[in-house]
């Protein structure tokens, strides 16, 4: 089908709207391919992003593309392909849709990485937070990559400034799950970094949000499961927030 689209865009290569539905078929291809022939697609809807340059539905295709091929690359590969959401950015800076998928190859990037790093992206997402305040989906990256960012810090007032970071955040969408969800994560956080004394609190504390908070809940017992099954001595720590859902 893909290759029939590619017929017509050739034989009409002036028309727009058909150079926009092969552009979305490659992007539908990235989906469920190897990364090498993803990587030939993303290559094909660069070449119509270069063709097309003032077409904003073809570069938008083009910055989901970047994306689907970011996941399974190298770190220095993803920093090759984040500069490139970043150019795309730029160039279209008013474009809610590509600056939320510059913000979520900027997510990928403070996986596991250094604190300077996640800090580099953190004041990314941020310029891109206030420009984009009203993006409800753009902000979720946001607080994702805040929850890494308090896992790289190591003390107690860093994370705590995280936090308060995330609070505004949760004061701007108090019913979003997910940046509920985040929250309570990057609150958790906290208690890696902190006295066995203050851990303790922390968790009476968080556990009586989570208990305010079931759906974000539901999620939140998904990652202690995966936490616990990494660090089984810590089960007994963190058995207040063994919370039914």
């Amino acid at each position: 089908t893909i290759e029939k689209l590619k017929e017509l865009h050739e034989r009409y290569e002036s028309n727009e709207e058909i150079a926009i539905r092969y552009a979305n078929g490659q992007l539908n291809l990235t989906a469920e391919q190897s990364q090498e022939e993803r990587g030939q697609s993303v290559a094909k809807l660069q070449e119509l992003h270069e063709q097309y340059e003032s077409n904003e539905e073809i570069a938008i295709e083009y910055a989901k593309g970047l994306f689907n091929l970011i996941v399974e690359q190298s770190q220095e590969e993803r920093k090759q392909t984040i500069e490139k959401l970043k150019e795309l950015h730029e160039r279209y800076e008013s474009n809610e849709e590509i600056a939320i998928q510059y913000a979520s190859g900027l997510f990928i990037l403070t996986m596991g990485r250094s604190l300077e790093e996640c800090r580099q992206c953190i004041i990314k997402l941020r310029d891109l937070h206030e420009r984009f305040h009203d993006s409800e989906k753009l902000v979720e990256w946001y607080m994702n990559s805040l929850v890494n960012f308090s896992l790289a810090q190591d003390t107690e007032e860093d994370v705590r400034r995280t936090i308060q970071e995330s609070q505004k955040i949760l004061d701007q969408y108090p019913d979003n799950i997910e940046i509920q969800l985040s929250y309570t994560q990057t609150w958790f956080n906290l208690t890696l970094v902190q006295s066995m004394e203050a851990l303790q609190q922390t968790v009476l504390e968080l556990r009586e949000y989570l208990a305010q908070h079931p759906k974000a809940n539901e999620g939140f017992q998904l990652a202690l499961d995966e936490y616990l099954e990494e660090h089984p001595d810590h089960t007994e720590r963190y058995s207040l927030l063994r919370i039914k859902v």
